[in-house]
């Protein structure tokens, strides 16, 4: 069962599509379902499917599900494990075959959201009578449907319990993941919706010291409201902004600005007169701070009116935390957590921590080993002692998983906090024999949580402190009457009135003439639509007092309403005052129709290197021209265009130019340190200042170029292997046919009447020369087979590495006699107690081969064997003096498929694989194998264990 945080979906439904985009769920499932080669489709509790099947067999795809019993079988074995189970993954065998499959259950707190099913493996070897009979019931034909059975994977049980243990704890941690950053993402919601619907402005603005412009900026929505202006005209635009301020004060707004840049933390303020949309003059203070980040400095700050009102003065420093607060909670919901995986055979103690378990401590994949005193050196002592306690329940059975915190110590020095998921895995008998699981760095996540409680509390007092008037209303008998649920310090003030006296009344009571008012209408249109809604202002009646108040009224995710009002009757009074027109304004307005028309240009086109030029002579450029050519943005305007390309290219460019070509075509462009490089060009002509100039986009093509010569070495590379697997199988046809002549030609002799019993003896033993030497290309093709899948078991033991070498000694010790050679064991006194840790199968083939190999090519002389010890391995060395290896070959010798004598001739026999065994064993074992040989002379092959 996949659980999430305890008190989430109090008052939600969460659909698993919208924590996860259903791209990215099928392409999990998918690369599941091809990892452990099982079939899996994720539904939702009632059955209907979420993501389209994988690797779904054709047994149950095509014909099983094709009959009318078949389907109806399959529905009751979806209802078995498709229900809530709290006690883990559901396992069940189908109606029809017996094929596994599992379900585990996919919930947040206690809200089943889904099911994901793996599955349709066959677990045990079913008889040809038992899939006759499953054939005849179902009305198909009996050989298409025992070939669809075999081709069903075969998966031991416990083997497929591993798999859904993995998917269960796997599933738990991404659906936490995925749900912590939707409610981060929700929370961030809420917060701009609080911004936007605040009578003032809030804004903020990044500016690149390196570049030295203005980056991303943002402006609330009021904006447009407070200079009455059509929404969406400001649109995150300081320089819309300012082109509505009075010439007057705009020096003084820039210097204001200079001094932020230089002198970052420190508030500064600026009061300024601005046209407002209607043409009326308006009293405007901005006040605003800035801190750096690198080389980016960044302004957070809030715009008033304060010709309306200027008591709000005391909640700027308050609304700026709450902007910066923002940005911090966005910067969060921007980062994906990965956890660290962790597995522990409890039979052999092995234990092996994930690249990023270690990561998660502060540690490369190399710094530690894995080995369990690890995680107990790193943890604290007492979070040991409860971890033990813990671990010993789940090998008990009392508890079937863990889920728990501990604080495990940093690199550098500090304790993170780590949430610890675990799952235990039983053999056939019921032992515990291995436990697994994942590591989740949640010290983060847990000074959020904290920071979302406390910035829960910062709302709250922002609200009861806020100069504007409060009041939040819970809808009465679906919206025809509400009732005060909230009401703050302003609003008492304003009302002169106190809140106990408003929670809890009706606002039909409180404001008997409010039906017919502008206020009801909108309460009740946001109740019902949820769109905010500005109520400009309007004479508000009470029991007690009149007044023009203006409102923004919003609706909250629990449905209640808020409205946020002001007492606007001095200025509603005085905004009759100042309706006049200002020739600057149109002068401003040009200037930033200009400056539109200009940034449209560069905008157009399209992205890469942007260059604007007039006859020849850059006029503006974008980023991205100044990265690809390494001149900045100043030195490339005044610039010859062709300047900027190869002598070679130059002629080309020109004349695209003066023929106005706007097909793209290729050339070399030059950088500012001579360096030249290939693009591809695109020009078109535009309008610009009442004249036509050109705008070219160039490409940098460096990489496509590479990757056509890296094709044609492919292709080279891949002639040259398909050539290689040809000799190869020419070579074991002719091992195998070879020694198959002679098992059957011998047992046909042996089949003669009237042969001696020493003719006899000598067939036998001719028939068993020919199976071993069958057996060995045989067990040659499966072992290489293995290391190619990585399919290979290591079996690590501690060994007496002098025994092993001293045993092969003696077993070639006659192989070699017979040909005249003298076999010599080369190890040191020093050296003959040697012991290591080490897979003694595996040593003992690599060995096998090299010596075989030595006498096989040595036809005199002497072969050498033995080891050195290093600084952190032991290098071991076969040597003869035989045919030796072209040095053309030597770097291909170890590759599958390779033998030294295929351009040859066939005058010594094999499979051409035993180098590849070696060297895939090798590898496994964590060393490397290498030779040195100088051909007609000898070879020597080298290759390193861990010491």
């Amino acid at each position: 069962m996949i659980s999430g945080p305890s008190n989430i979906l109090n008052k939600e439904v969460v659909d698993i599509l919208q924590l996860i985009e259903l791209k990215e769920l099928q392409k999990l499932q998918d690369l599941f379902a091809d990892v452990h080669h099982v079939a899996s489709s994720i539904t939702y509790p009632d059955g209907r499917q979420i993501t389209k099947p994988s690797n779904f067999c054709s047994l149950c795809k095509d014909i099983i599900r094709q009959t009318e019993k078949g389907r109806e079988r399959c529905l009751k074995s979806k209802l078995i494990v498709g229900k809530f189970n709290p006690d883990g993954p559901t396992f069940n065998e189908c109606k029809n075959i017996g094929l596994m499959d599992a379900v585990v259950n996919v919930t947040i707190g206690d809200k089943h959201i889904a099911n994901w099913s793996i599955g349709q493996v066959r677990c045990e070897n079913h008889n040809t009578n038992r899939i006759a009979e499953c054939a005849q019931e179902l009305g198909v034909d009996k050989d298409l449907f025992l070939n669809a059975f075999n081709e069903v994977p075969f998966m031991e049980e416990s083997r497929l319990h591993q798999i859904v243990s993995l998917l269960n704890v796997y599933v738990n941690q991404f659906v936490e993941n995925a749900y912590n950053k939707y409610r981060l993402n929700q929370a961030n919601k809420e917060l701009k919706e609080i911004s936007n619907c605040l009578p003032d402005i809030t804004w903020k603005a990044e500016w690149n010291l390196v570049e030295n412009k203005m980056g991303s900026t943002y402006i609330s929505k009021v904006a447009d409201e407070l200079l009455l202006l059509p929404p969406g005209t400001i649109n995150n635009s300081l320089y819309q902004v300012l082109s509505y301020v009075l010439p007057q004060y705009v020096d003084d707004l820039y210097e204001t600005f200079h001094k932020a840049l230089q002198n970052t933390g420190v508030v500064y303020s600026a009061i300024y007169e601005a046209r407002m949309g209607d043409g009326t003059i308006g009293w405007f203070q901005g006040r605003g701070r800035s801190y750096r980040e690198g080389n980016i400095i960044k302004f957070f700050g809030v715009t008033k009116d304060i010709s309306k009102l200027k008591k709000t003065e005391l909640s700027l420093k308050k609304l700026e935390k709450q902007e910066s607060l923002a940005q911090e909670h966005l910067k969060l919901a921007m980062e994906v957590t990965l956890d660290g995986h962790w597995d522990r055979n409890l039979i052999t103690n092995e234990t092996y921590f994930s690249p990023r378990w270690k990561e998660i401590l502060g540690y490369a994949p190399n710094e530690l080993p894995n080995d369990f005193y690890v995680w107990e050196r790193l943890t604290k002592p007492e979070d040991v002692k409860k971890s033990q306690r813990l671990l010993k329940k789940l090998i008990s059975g009392e508890r079937d998983k863990l889920d728990f915190e501990v604080q495990m110590k940093h690199k550098d020095g500090s304790w993170k906090h780590i949430l610890v998921r675990a799952g235990i895995i039983f053999n056939d008998k019921k032992e515990a024999i291995r436990v697994l699981g994942t590591n989740t760095d949640i010290t983060e996540k847990k000074r959020i949580s904290q920071q979302l409680k406390d910035n829960e509390k910062r709302y709250r007092e922002l609200a009861q402190h806020l100069p504007s008037g409060v009041a939040v209303y819970r809808a009465v008998d679906d919206g025809r009457d509400f009732m005060f649920v909230g009401y703050n310090a302003a609003a008492e003030r304003m009302y002169n009135t106190s809140k106990d006296k408003k929670i809890g009344h009706l606002l039909f009571s409180e404001f008997p003439n409010i039906r017919q008012t502008p206020l009801y209408k909108g309460i009740k249109k946001v109740y019902q639509t949820g769109v905010e809604l500005h109520i400009p202002p309007f004479l508000c009646q009470g029991n007690k007092s009149s007044r023009w108040c203006e409102n923004y009224i919003y609706k909250l995710p629990s449905g209640e309403i808020v409205s946020i009002f002001n007492d606007v009757s001095d200025i509603k009074i005085a905004k009759e005052e100042l309706k006049k027109q200002n020739e600057e304004l149109r002068k401003a307005k040009l200037i930033a129709e200009e400056n539109g028309i200009r940034f449209k240009a560069l905008h157009d086109a399209s992205f890469g290197g942007i260059a604007i030029h007039d006859k020849g002579i850059i006029i503006d450029v974008n980023q991205g021209m100044e990265k690809l050519t390494g001149y900045s943005q100043k030195e490339l305007i005044g610039m010859d265009y062709l300047s900027l390309f190869d002598p070679n290219s130059c002629d080309i460019v020109e004349n695209k130019i003066i023929t106005e070509f706007e097909k793209r075509y290729e050339a070399v462009a030059c950088k500012k340190n001579g360096e030249t490089f290939p693009v591809e060009m695109h020009g078109n002509m535009i309008p610009y200042k009442e004249t036509k100039v050109r705008v070219t986009e160039i490409r940098d093509i460096s990489a496509s170029k590479r990757m056509i010569i890296d094709l044609q070495r492919s292709k080279k590379r891949a002639e040259q292997s398909d050539k290689l697997k040809s000799a190869f199988l020419a070579n074991i046809r002719h091992e195998i046919r070879t020694p198959m002549n002679g098992i059957m030609g011998f047992m046909q002799l042996l089949q003669t009447p009237d042969l001696t019993d020493q003719e006899k003896g000598e067939c036998s033993t001719n028939i068993i020369e020919s199976s071993d030497r069958l057996l060995t290309t045989i067990n040659n093709i499966i072992e290489f087979s293995q290391i190619e899948a990585d399919d290979i078991q290591l079996k690590i033991k501690e060994v007496d590495l002098y025994l092993i070498f001293q045993y092969h000694l003696n077993s070639f010790q006659m192989a070699s006699v017979s040909k005249g050679l003298n076999l010599v064991l080369d190890i040191s006194d020093a050296l003959s107690p040697t012991r290591i840790k080490t897979d003694v199968e595996k040593l003992d083939s690599i060995l096998n081969t090299l010596l075989d190999n030595a006498i096989k090519f040595t036809s005199q002389g002497e072969i050498h064997f033995g080891y050195e010890l290093e600084k952190d391995h032991i290098r071991c060395y076969v040597r003869d003096n035989g045919i030796g290896i072209p040095k053309k070959q030597i770097n291909s010798i170890f590759d599958g498929f390779m033998q030294a004598d295929f351009e040859n001739t066939r005058s010594y026999e094999g499979s051409g694989l035993g180098l590849s065994i070696c060297k895939g064993y090798v590898e496994k074992l964590g060393g490397k194998i290498w030779l040195e040989s100088e051909y007609g002379k000898g070879s020597t092959f080298y290759f390193t264990l861990r010491n």
